[in-house]
């Protein structure tokens, strides 16, 4: 179904969608457009977006992994230790 509405529109209505959790007939009346097109917009553009998303996401190896847990642990160590020493530093 071609919609004649540019990527960028249509990209913008999903990121409004997903950030707002607003109904479709809602995002109908906000973007001029009628449900089954937001529907079908923002169905086909997240299927995409999942298809996509080995390229966008890009998960760790164990050493990595290891290494930000270190670093988590240190930062969650230090944010107690200013939180027990009643300092207004927040982690």
């Amino acid at each position: 179904m071609y919609t004649g509405i540019p990527v960028t529109d249509k990209l913008m209505m999903v990121l409004w969608c997903l950030a707002n959790r607003e109904a479709y007939r809602v995002l109908s009346r906000r973007f001029g457009l009628n449900r089954g097109n937001v529907h079908y917009i923002v169905m086909k553009t997240c299927r995409t977006i999942a298809q996509m998303a080995d390229i966008f996401i890009r998960w760790p190896t164990r050493e990595q992994y290891l290494e930000l847990s270190q670093r988590f642990t240190l930062l969650n160590t230090l944010g107690k230790y200013y939180h027990s020493s009643n300092s207004h530093i927040v982690w």
